[in-house]
């Protein structure tokens, strides 16, 4: 028996990477009384996860997530730029690099402990100026406008406030 001696090279198998890489996916099968004729899911079930969603929806909305928070605008009403601008507040502070005539800055904050607040700031004449504010107590919440007008600075605020202990 001669054996047959083929010139032709071997043909290369199949690089893994030209495989076919789309995922399966494996869905159980299931009772066919969960199922309709269609195989569709029961409508019986599906309303009973959409009441379920509803209520877990409502619940959610009218409970809520609510944290205390002080919403504050740093306004700057004169005609010059003010420098460094650092608003102090029982536990923290917080602050800008600069503020442009005209300009406002926005930041809110959740008042840890109490305490009264402080803003000092650079004015155009490069002098350090510094104005007392309110005293919160901790929780507090609501608005805070805090205004440099060439008259001094101005607060403003809806939040209740109460005299510092002496």
């Amino acid at each position: 028996m001669v054996a047959a001696v083929s010139s032709l090279p071997p043909e290369p198998s199949p690089s893994p990477l030209l495989l076919d890489t789309a995922p399966i996916l494996f869905f159980p099968a299931s009772n066919s009384s969960e199922q309709s004729d269609t195989g569709s899911p029961d409508t019986l079930e599906l309303m009973g996860f959409t009441r379920i969603f509803a209520i877990a929806t409502i619940l959610l909305t009218v409970t809520g997530c609510h944290s205390a928070y002080v919403e504050t605008t740093v306004s700057n009403r004169t005609s010059q730029p003010i420098g460094l601008v650092e608003v102090a507040y029982p536990s923290a502070s917080f602050g800008t690099q600069g503020l442009a005539p005209g300009a406002d800055f926005h930041y809110h904050f959740k008042v840890l402990g109490s305490g009264s607040m402080k803003i000092t700031y650079t004015d155009s004449a490069r002098k350090e100026q510094t104005s007392q504010g309110p005293y919160l107590k901790e929780g507090a919440e609501g608005p805070l406008t805090i205004t440099i007008a060439p008259d001094g600075v101005h607060w403003q605020t809806n939040i209740p406030t109460v005299t510092p202990p002496s």
